[in-house]
């Protein structure tokens, strides 16, 4: 453990808590839009500082950035986003999925290649 953490292979060792013990049964994704750079820095800023976003990702497309967030409820989510996301100035816009249910949810990396790059057999 102590050589692969030395490597860099091991960043740390964390605990899974289940987010239904903690009342956090709500999960949703946020889309998140500007087209200031300027912008970009503040945001990252609040993201930071905010328990409730899991994940934060720079993302291809029409949007900046994507979020994974946490809350107990819509009530919640709606004063997340209000007072979070679109507190921050220059975000212009934001789309918001929430998760119903999810099939799989992991922090596993693959430790193999995934089958589809496998060469072809002839």
């Amino acid at each position: 453990m102590r050589k692969l953490h030395e490597r860099g292979v091991i960043e740390g060792v964390y605990s899974s808590i289940s987010p239904s013990a903690l009342r956090l049964d709500l999960l949703a994704f946020i889309f998140v839009g500007w087209t200031d750079p300027g912008t970009e820095a503040p945001f990252l800023g609040r993201v930071a500082k905010e328990a409730s976003i899991l994940e934060c990702h720079h993302v291809t497309g029409s949007w900046n950035y994507l979020l994974k967030v946490r809350t107990h409820t819509t009530r919640d989510l709606e004063s997340f986003l209000n007072s979070i996301v679109k507190g921050v100035p220059g975000v212009q816009r934001t789309e918001t999925l929430i998760v119903m249910s999810s099939a799989k949810e992991t922090f596993h990396l693959p430790l193999t290649p995934p089958a589809s790059s496998a060469p072809a057999r002839r």
